[in-house]
């Protein structure tokens, strides 16, 4: 589900906002094309140079964004039959329980999704049906909402958290291993966790 800068602009800048404001609190680069994408749309107005309001009404406005939290709320709380597992930033954020969040914010939720290659068609059935924006690489750095990235695999080995399919502890540590720059220390963080694991293929 993609959200518009003008839904959330109601909510945080119902008095209007800049650039630098947005910028600063959404910590969302690359604001300007976006605000000018707005204005064309005729979704933003101009209230003196360099500031703008939100066109959205406000029960719009609460309408979509109580259906951004129920979709993302979906997506991370996927169940046993998902045929795939949670992966990547998620991954961790769930192995710590959410004691270490990387790349999520209340308005961008990207969420990595390991699916056995034989499996693809259905997972991206199942996560379309929710309302999530399925995509095979990761959203532009400004864009808004809940988004899935699939990455498809031979196989997934996988446990359960709190009853959602996540990759099991040993391909985390792997991954964390060959990319400290985007996780730095979170393997201290990572639970210890007796779960059984399973594969998919």
């Amino acid at each position: 589900m993609r959200l518009s800068l003008a839904t959330l602009a109601r909510r945080e800048f119902p008095f209007g906002f800049n650039r630098r404001e947005v910028e600063r609190r959404l910590s969302l680069p690359g604001v300007a094309a976006v605000i000018r994408y707005a204005r064309l749309r005729g979704d933003l107005e101009r209230l003196a140079r360099g500031r703008y309001r939100s066109r959205v009404p406000a029960e719009v406005a609460d309408r979509i964004l109580d259906r951004l939290e129920r979709t993302r709320e979906r997506l991370l709380s996927l169940d046993r039959s998902f045929p795939g597992a949670i992966d990547g930033a998620a991954a961790v954020w769930a192995w710590t329980r959410g004691g270490y969040t990387a790349g999520m914010t209340p308005w961008r939720t990207v969420v990595l999704l390991a699916v056995p290659r034989s499996a693809v068609a259905q997972a991206r059935r199942r996560l379309t049906a929710m309302g999530v924006d399925v995509r095979w690489e990761y959203p532009a750095a400004n864009e808004l909402g809940v988004f899935a990235v699939l990455k498809p695999v031979r196989t997934v080995e996988r446990t359960f958290i709190a009853g959602v399919p996540v990759i099991s502890r040993r391909v985390l540590e792997r991954e964390i291993a060959t990319n400290l720059a985007a996780y730095g220390p979170a393997r201290e963080y990572l639970e210890d966790a007796d779960a059984a694991t399973e594969v998919l293929r």
